[in-house]
């Protein structure tokens, strides 16, 4: 047996029609009536069961959908077919599928914001250690130069000295000239 009822009437139709007619006193159309008759209620009766239990579990995923996702949404009701909640549930994944989408590009413009910002941590970290080395330069110049100024110091405070010496030789030579 097929999903639909109207495959199987086709063939047990189809069956009937080339089998051997010679079925003794009774009439065999009245009997395939009857079987086909209760196969097919029996199908209809399994089909309308399954159409109910599709009903109620699309009814329960809409409403978990809608609870979920659209709680905002004060007047929510469900459609009457299962066809209806089908194309509603549709929709709202759409509308979550859209958020999604927006969510992702935004979470995409926060992680290029993140590596400008990482990017630009990293050049000012490199331009503070190259000012850090140039720093250590300088002052590693600048304690040649103290040196430098303090020899220099050193040098003319022993000129100073010298000088006075030798403008008090000279005074006591010129004392000893004036003298003479």
């Amino acid at each position: 047996m097929s999903d639909t009822p109207e495959t199987d009437a086709e063939t047990m139709q189809d069956e009937w029609d080339h089998a051997d007619t010679d079925f003794g006193p009774f009439e065999p159309s009245t009997m395939v009536s009857a079987d086909f008759a209760r196969r097919l209620e029996r199908e209809r009766d399994e089909a309308r069961e399954e159409l109910h239990k599709a009903s109620v579990e699309a009814n329960a995923l809409a409403t978990s959908i809608q609870k979920a996702e659209y709680s905002d949404a004060k007047e929510f009701e469900l459609l009457g077919s299962v066809a209806g909640v089908i194309s509603q549930i549709d929709n709202m994944y759409a509308g979550v599928r859209q958020q999604l989408d927006e969510a992702r590009h935004e979470i995409e413009g926060w992680k290029n914001k993140w590596n400008i910002a990482v990017e630009m941590a990293a050049r000012a970290e490199n331009e503070r250690d190259e000012a850090q080395y140039k720093l250590a330069d300088a002052r590693q110049s600048l304690e040649v130069a103290m040196e430098d100024l303090s020899e220099a110091k050193r040098e003319r405070d022993e000129l100073i000295d010298r000088n006075a010496k030798l403008r008090d030789i000279a005074d006591r030579a010129l004392m000893l000239n004036q003298s003479q």
